[in-house]
């Protein structure tokens, strides 16, 4: 509006207005246009997704279960596994169902006795 006023310092108000206006919905019109053409396609994410990102984390059983809980730092999941665990065992989270983790037991490693 400045470089207007210096072109034109007699412009009325409602000119000004005007004049506004229009490069304001200019201004909007060729940013939508900009962005259409960017083809920057934004994916859409699933929400509430919490859950798929333990997939492959070890977990702490919080109590002995066959469908119980397990503790990711300072927050419990409900879980479920094919036997009963003990309470302070590790678990890997292999995969989501119904909302519940499906959990594994951590293997222990082989531990070498000398002969």
């Amino acid at each position: 509006m400045s470089l207007v006023l210096i072109v034109f310092p007699a412009l009325s108000v409602t000119a000004q207005l005007l004049v506004f206006a229009s490069a304001m919905m200019s201004a909007i019109g060729l940013g939508l246009l900009a962005q259409r053409r960017g083809g920057r396609l934004v994916a859409a994410r699933p929400i509430n997704q919490e859950l798929s990102g333990l997939i492959g984390q070890t977990l702490q059983v919080t109590s002995a279960f066959e469908a119980g809980r397990g503790r990711v730092a300072d927050t419990t999941y409900a879980a479920l596994c094919e036997r009963q665990l003990r309470s302070g065992e590790q678990v890997i989270v292999r995969g989501i169902e119904g909302g519940r983790l499906r959990v594994e037991p951590k293997a222990n490693p082989v531990r070498d006795t000398p002969p």
